[in-house]
């Protein structure tokens, strides 16, 4: 599934583009040591909006800290379904998050990654495994 919208912004004036099936740096995606050939990898202020028109039961993945990239990180991921938060959690790199969010008859989807500090240098996330289930 594409995205139908991304809004991709910076604290300091260099956006830094979400990157599909592979790590912010263009290399594979890893977390924990092991690689992973589907997901998302995107920094902070970036939004992410699916048009679901109803036609799947479950988002599921796994977020985490690339450690190549950032190992400080602590992205800040919340999860949008038509305008009802489902999900919110600060990733870090201390350990990884199994995500399962219902979206039976949802009609829009919206992965946000958020920054908690000021400049947002460090802060990123990776969706591994990212995918909408029928």
């Amino acid at each position: 599934v594409e995205p139908a919208k991304v809004v991709e912004k910076s604290g300091i004036g260099l956006v830094v583009r979400y990157k599909k099936d592979q790590n912010l740096d263009g290399e594979s995606i890893l977390l924990d040591g092991k690689q992973y050939g589907k997901g998302l990898s995107m920094h902070a202020h970036t939004e992410l909006e699916y048009n679901l028109n109803g036609k799947y039961k479950d988002l599921k993945g796994i977020l985490g800290i690339d450690p190549r990239i950032a190992a400080d990180s602590q992205a800040l991921v919340t999860i949008w379904c038509d305008g009802e938060k489902r999900f919110a959690e600060v990733i870090t790199g201390k350990e990884q998050k199994q995500v399962h969010v219902s979206v039976k008859d949802v009609q829009t989807l919206k992965i946000v990654v958020a920054s908690r500090n000021f400049l947002d240098l460090h802060d990123h996330v990776t969706f591994a495994e990212a995918r909408v289930s029928q």
